[in-house]
């Protein structure tokens, strides 16, 4: 008979001999025709084998597949399943997983979700990590990861629906990227920056200070900030992170004043960052804050350097890792440990008083003459 039994996948049953989770399967050729499946309702292999051959039967008598699930197509099953799931329960679906199951559909769309194979996948990175992007430059290794992680959700997802029975994203290494320390803003290049965001950039002043002072995120938790969320009297506002989870963050002087000024600004809407134009909060400022990155005369920075920024500056100041992860909402204290890391200036401070250290001749050992011996005959 050929029937077998595939050991479990799940990571914490690897190294036992058996687990409960281990499921037969049928594997057997009538008329150069393959046909192989799970019998997940067998517990012995004598149970197993007398499924086998009721499925031949099947075979001989045309019964065969017409009891068995369809396995939809890849595009079908993320238009129709995945992407509602991921609206209802992913934040950044509209940013992240929309965006990036265009390309995944472009590529995977007609075939069934039970065809595709790691080999495939893995073409499909090098396909994506060698394409052209509208500026111009090679797509990063670190968007190729981005667009494998949600294949490999959807695959999961799938699996939890019984569509399929594995991840074929498993077998697939990610591409591993050079840990960078976050560009964070100078004060120098911080001041260059307020003073630019004046005339048609003035509405990015409030942004940036609010940013720079608070390290919410930009743009979900800034553009979200409510008047419900700013308490005057105990001068702190609550942010919701990416995990639902509300933090407290204290206000400085300057981002209180910000912020009670757009409080008392009438505008009908709940939100404080509102736009004159739409009468609606913010939803994005990228274009004008690189202008105002340009006018300011700085180099390599973005939007989330803001937040960069403050992380690097409690880093600079003593805080722990610790109390870094409080203050700006990380899951893992991971993250929160590579914002301490140190700054320019504090390197060349450390390098001076290395030098420092070295003793130093005073002037009356130089003039000594040198000792002499000699030795009469």
């Amino acid at each position: 008979m050929s029937v077998f039994q595939r050991p479990c996948q799940r990571r914490e049953c690897r190294k036992k001999k058996s687990c409960k989770h281990a499921h037969w399967h049928y594997d057997f050729w009538i008329n150069n025709v393959r046909y192989l499946g799970a019998i997940k309702e067998a517990r012995t292999k004598l149970q197993a084998e007398q499924a086998e051959i009721r499925i031949k039967n099947d075979v001989f008598q045309g019964k065969y597949g017409s009891h068995k699930k369809v396995v939809p197509a890849f595009g079908e099953f993320v238009e129709t399943v995945y992407l509602p799931w991921a609206r209802a329960n992913k934040r950044s679906c509209r940013t992240s997983d929309e965006t990036r199951c265009k390309t995944l559909i472009k590529h995977f769309g007609s075939k069934r979700l039970d065809q595709i194979t790691p080999e495939m996948i893995e073409g499909f990175k090098t396909i994506r990590r060698n394409s052209i992007t509208v500026r111009g430059v090679r797509l990063s290794q670190t968007s190729v990861n981005r667009e494998l992680e949600i294949l490999s959700k959807i695959f999961t997802k799938a699996k939890d629906f019984g569509k399929v029975e594995r991840n074929p994203c498993r077998q697939v290494e990610r591409f591993k990227n050079r840990k960078v320390i976050p560009r964070y803003f100078t004060h120098d290049e911080e001041d260059r920056l307020m003073a630019a965001m004046t005339g048609t950039l003035a509405h990015l002043r409030p942004i940036a200070v609010v940013g720079i002072g608070t390290g919410l995120r930009p743009p979900s938790e800034i553009f979200n900030l409510r008047r419900s969320d700013v308490d005057f009297e105990r001068n702190v506002l609550r942010a919701g992170t990416k995990t639902d989870e509300e933090r407290e963050i204290p206000m400085s002087e300057a981002v209180r004043e910000v912020l009670l000024e757009l409080y008392n600004r009438h505008t009908g809407s709940e939100f404080l960052f509102v736009s004159w134009r739409t009468g609606d909060r913010f939803k994005e400022v990228k274009n004008g804050f690189r202008r105002a990155l340009k006018d300011a005369g700085i180099k390599g920075a973005r939007l989330y350097t803001m937040r960069h920024t403050f992380g690097t500056r409690l880093g600079e100041a003593g805080y722990s890792s610790y109390e870094i992860m409080a203050l700006m909402g990380h899951r893992d204290i991971k993250t929160s440990a590579g914002y301490v890391h140190g700054t320019d200036g504090r390197k060349r401070a450390a390098v001076e008083a290395i030098q420092r250290l070295r003793p130093v001749k005073s002037p009356a050992d130089a003039e000594k003459p040198e000792l002499r011996l000699t030795v009469n005959d």
